[in-house]
């Protein structure tokens, strides 16, 4: 998985596991709104990336001889449809997490905002956008540190205290 997509999908988790609309019931439809906003958003494009470095990572470990990788490669194309259901257990996990942070109400305003075109297109800009506040943010890092460095030392000057 990408460094800024790693970060992001932990960073939207833990967003969403840590909101304080807490916990709430859920019905069987509510449970299938917040699936939909799962698909919607994009969070499930950020577990695409699991199977292919699992599957890169066990071809690493297992790959001594040539016959061995051309098995292993049948082996995983034969097992594509186990790996479907798989993620789509992990689509199911994280609306579990949705719907415990949302009210129903709330579900289906996000659920219908992700059908719009409005939300199509914010999703579909959505790695852009990331990618530029990614950026953002570490331009802003280095001037932060910066004006705390400059500040302090302004600061421990100004109180005749020498910084090497």
């Amino acid at each position: 998985m990408k460094p800024i997509a790693t970060f992001l999908a932990a960073l939207g988790f833990a967003a969403l596991l840590f909101s304080p609309t807490g916990a709430q019931a859920q019905s069987e439809a509510m449970f299938e709104t917040a699936r939909s906003v799962v698909i919607g958003s994009g969070i499930d494009q950020s577990f695409d990336e699991v199977v292919p470095a699992a599957t890169q990572a066990l071809r690493r470990r297992l790959v001594t001889q040539p016959t061995a990788a051309a098995a292993i490669d049948d082996i995983l194309k034969e097992m594509a449809p186990e790996l479907a259901l798989q993620k789509r257990a992990m689509v199911n996990r994280a609306a579990r997490v949705v719907a415990e942070v949302f009210t129903e109400e709330e579900l289906t305003a996000i659920d219908e905002f992700f059908k719009s075109d409005a939300g199509r297109r914010f999703v579909e800009m959505q790695a852009r956008i990331l990618e530029g506040v990614f950026a953002e943010m570490q331009a802003w890092n280095s001037e932060v540190a910066e004006y705390i460095q400059v500040r302090v030392s302004a600061e421990m000057a100004s109180r005749g205290i020498q910084m090497r």
